[in-house]
């Protein structure tokens, strides 16, 4: 096992907005503008609204997001949602406008204190919203439109075409839940870097830290180029799982496929896989109504169980929302509509 001075058990941390709380920040949502009518007015409301969050909680939140060896995920429970919610999308057209208004104003909110809600034209169309849904014929997808595998152990990613994904990616993602799957067997597990590491031999470790794997393209880009007769998938340059100190490592791992460039880092590859089911199973999360799970998508790797689905309105439905800390290092992809990047 590798030291780590830094290292703790983190596991899952439950944040509650007090009822009472809840109800006055409701108020204060209907009051602000609907999100898809006008973006910049209602994210300033919807930063004055979640300022109003006792003290005690906004430090919390603080620490979670701007401490470097803080947990890299969080959960915050108590969150305003619409009073009657409609039928859970199954079309990827009814993911447009507004249609669990209150929800998305709590989401945007929320991010905010995390840092800058962005969108990627990649993603959902550039939505700064992203309703997550399981979707007929991607049901065996690495992507939040799959619901009958396992979606493995990933950071989210965006294509670029220096060939290096994560150089654009979101610092973190946040999930807020408005409808859970009914059997209760959809859970997002989080394994931290620093945990995962402790876990591994020096050997794996340096072997990890070395330009020896090659990331895919994330599945919903690769859909738009296979749609217009592009190939199956896109591969990076080759590049690092880990990087940055021992410390306070980042981890990049691509959902849609790594390529280990040889039989070594194969193997290392496999090693760190198993570590990170053996960590992210310690913070399994069955998300419910209300709840938001606020995930730090460079101190750590994510993934989701397989679950049921029947496409009757009733299937899980989160809202998710892509976060930068910095806009600035990401100037060169950016468009003529506010927050959002290709």
């Amino acid at each position: 096992m590798l030291p780590n001075s830094l290292y703790k058990e983190y596991f899952v941390r439950t944040l509650s907005i007090p009822a009472r709380t809840s109800a006055e920040l409701t108020q204060r949502l209907c009051e602000v503008a609907t999100p898809h009518e006008d973006y910049q007015a209602a994210l300033v409301g919807l930063h004055k609204a979640f300022a109003s969050l006792p003290d005690e909680l906004l430090q919390q939140l603080f620490h979670f997001a701007r401490d470097p060896a803080s947990p890299g995920i969080m959960l915050l429970e108590g969150l305003p949602l619409d009073a009657e919610l409609p039928a859970t999308p199954i079309e990827a057209q009814a993911q447009q406008g507004s249609i669990a208004v209150i929800a998305e104003k709590s989401l945007l909110g929320l991010a905010q204190l995390l840092g800058t809600p962005v969108g990627y034209l990649s993603e959902k169309e550039g939505n700064l919203v992203h309703h997550v849904v399981p979707m007929q014929g991607g049901e065996y997808t690495q992507s939040n439109r799959g619901s009958k595998v396992f979606l493995s152990y990933h950071n989210d990613s965006m294509y670029d075409t220096s060939g290096i994904f994560n150089s654009h990616n979101p610092d973190f993602l946040l999930l807020l839940c408005l409808r859970a799957d009914g059997a209760g067997e959809a859970k997002t597990m989080y394994a931290d870097a620093r945990q995962v590491t402790a876990k591994l031999s020096k050997e794996t470790y340096d072997v990890l830290r070395q330009p020896r794997f090659r990331m895919a393209a994330p599945s919903n880009y690769t859909l738009l180029i296979r749609q217009a007769g592009g190939s199956e998938k896109i591969w990076s340059h080759p590049v690092p799982i880990l990087s940055g100190p021992q410390e306070l490592p980042e981890i990049y791992i691509a959902a849609n496929g790594v390529d280990a460039i040889d039989e070594q880092a194969g193997e290392a590859l496999h090693q760190l896989l198993d570590a990170c089911q053996i960590v992210g199973e310690q913070h399994a999360v069955h998300l419910r109504p209300g709840q938001a799970l606020l995930i730090n998508n460079r101190k750590g790797v994510h993934a989701r169980t397989q679950f049921s689905a029947q496409y009757n309105g009733r299937d899980r439905w989160l809202l998710r929302a892509n976060i930068r800390t910095s806009l600035w290092n990401i100037r060169d992809r950016a468009t003529a509509q506010a927050l959002v990047f290709a």
